[in-house]
């Protein structure tokens, strides 16, 4: 690529970029939302599975729509940069729509396959993360997802000559079929530059990105910054900035280089510059229609709805919510301690949850952070020390001076307390266990020493640590941790219990989880107004600091269904 190019795509990144950005932000703030809002109201208050199907499938059409027309405006963006002419929003906005409008038709259905196979090559980035997600999230053998990969590339380059006939559809308002022979031309000769500018462009972003998660996460596992309030919500909101703008950069790197290479490829070849011919103010008649047929439709599944409700209407279940209390009752003493275990008793909580971790000479201790630092004032590991000197360490003072001399409880006291005064216990494993497969044997094996399996369950962020354990012994239960679910979780065969962000759960997803045959649980909600909310929906178990307004409200809420 000469420096002429670099310098016209470097122009186009800088004029093109705000209004990208403009559009993921309206995408991923108003939009998105909007929808999810709209579909939490129809999914809690109907749950009919072809009401929530066609919601499914009209977001995601909205959202191939979104992106269709986001393409079109790109196009024509750049275009205009590498011609020297200014970009003016409204016709930008009046173009796109109009062409967006024009290949909405059956006679398109192939120029939109086309469009939808560059799709994953143009964004590989961006789709290598969601297939390293799933690959992982699987287990999938990596030969597998290697050969699928291959074979897509395989039939990208197929098509590669191909690459610019959108530009020519857009641009020229070629049909599809002259679109594509009139890209076969263009491209001739010139493949090989192609690929290579779009890998170069990959790389930048593959680093870009890497640099963007690494930071998020030395930020985010930094225990100084754990304790600022809301902390989770502005990380994930400072992470959302970043990675929308290296988004926004992204696509307007693809393309503002596509364009370039278009111009500069006609010009080379002589090829002439047709004008962009505006098409005719019909097109947006299909709007009414779109909008008329929609309505029909939803009104016909909805009052569906309501008749099929009607006539198969059951009583309403008893809510039978257990309450577990979060690394014992931490909201009151210091948490993870022998202390917490005996207030979370004293409040006649059912269920404690802990956090497990081991300790450089093979010991089993309770305790939640990595570094010790937050809770003792002492720069260290657990990992890294013997159980001997983690006893020497004060896990009280921190929270109250009267706690002073609290120390950190092994596994095995926690499950002998838990079975002499009847607590069910979640075990919530720590640091990266999923690399060490005979961590898993130590705890069913202890769990086992106290005829506790019953009473015991093991929650891990890891699928693969899931399966270890039920290969190991299928009686145990298992719990899936994971903040924002996905439509994979119906799948995951090993997890007996799905346990979710209480930020992020709704009917929709409590209704499915059980559905497929699993509990849910919730953590870790502590606002009073939450919880009572969270009691109305037929959750499993909600794991919670706050156990004595919790349990309070539960009684209350039973209180009032047996009278």
């Amino acid at each position: 690529m000469t420096k002429k190019q670099i310098d016209t795509i470097s122009k186009s990144i800088k004029q093109v970029l705000p209004y990208e950005l403009f559009f993921l932000l309206g995408i991923s703030l108003l939009i998105v939302p909007g929808f999810v809002y709209i579909g939490d109201l129809i999914i809690n208050k109907h749950s009919f599975s072809t009401l929530n199907f066609l919601y499914i499938s009209f977001l995601i059409v909205f959202l191939f729509i979104a992106l269709l027309f986001n393409k079109i405006a790109l196009i024509i963006m750049v275009d205009r940069v590498s011609n020297n002419k200014s970009i003016k929003s409204k016709e930008v906005i009046s173009q796109s729509i109009s062409k967006l409008l024009s290949y909405l038709n059956y006679k398109n259905i192939s120029s939109i396959v086309l469009y939808l196979l560059f799709i994953p090559f143009l964004y590989f980035t961006i789709f290598g993360y969601v297939t390293i997600y799933i690959l992982k999230l699987y287990d999938i053998e990596l030969d597998l997802i290697l050969s699928l990969i291959i074979a897509y590339v395989l039939l990208v380059l197929l098509f590669f000559k191909n690459l610019y006939f959108c530009n020519y559809m857009v641009i020229e308002n070629k049909n599809k079929n002259k679109a594509v022979k009139a890209s076969t031309n263009l491209i001739k000769g010139n493949i090989t530059k192609n690929i290579s500018n779009i890998l170069v462009i990959h790389l930048v972003m593959v680093i870009g990105l890497l640099l963007i998660a690494s930071l998020y996460k030395i930020l985010f596992s930094h225990n100084l910054l754990n304790t600022v309030t809301n902390f989770n919500t502005i990380m994930f909101t400072v992470f959302w900035v970043f990675t929308t703008l290296a988004i926004s950069l992204y696509t307007t790197s693809i393309n503002s280089s596509i364009g370039v290479m278009f111009n500069n490829y006609k010009r080379e070849k002589h090829e002439l510059f047709k004008n962009n011919k505006s098409l005719r103010a019909n097109n947006w008649l299909i709007i009414p229609k779109l909008c008329k047929y929609t309505f029909i439709l939803f009104s016909v599944i909805l009052i569906y709805d309501n008749v099929h409700k009607e006539l198969s209407y059951e009583p309403p279940k008893p809510i039978n919510t257990e309450i577990t209390a979060h690394r014992g009752f931490s909201m009151v003493y210091p948490e993870n301690t022998m202390a917490a275990l005996k207030g979370a008793k004293e409040e006649d909580a059912k269920w404690i949850e802990v956090d497990v971790q081991k300790t450089s000479d093979g010991q089993y201790v309770i305790f939640h952070d990595d570094d010790l630092n937050r809770i003792t004032g002492y720069y260290g590991h657990v990992a890294d020390l013997r159980l001997a000197d983690l006893r020497t360490l004060d896990y009280g003072s921190y929270f109250d001076k009267k706690y002073s001399g609290e120390k950190i409880p092994l596994l095995s006291e926690v499950l002998d307390y838990s079975k002499k005064n009847k607590l069910n216990v979640i075990l919530d494993l720590k640091n990266d266990w999923e690399k060490i497969d005979y961590y898993e044997k130590d705890i069913i094996d202890m769990i086992n020493k106290y005829h506790y399996a019953n009473h015991c369950v093991i929650e891990t962020p890891f699928y693969k640590q899931i399966r270890n354990i039920k290969r190991i012994d299928s009686k145990i239960k298992t719990a899936y941790l994971i903040a924002m679910p996905t439509e994979e979780v119906f799948d995951l065969t090993d997890a007996d219990i799905i346990s979710i962000d209480s930020i992020n759960i709704n009917s929709y997803w409590i209704n499915n989880i059980h559905n497929a045959g699993k509990k849910v649980y919730v953590w870790t909600p502590n606002d009073e107004e939450q919880l009572r909310q969270l009691l109305t929906l037929e959750i499993d178990n909600i794991i919670t600091d706050n156990v004595e307004v919790a349990l309070e409200l539960k009684n209350n809420d039973e209180e009032t269904t047996n009278n």
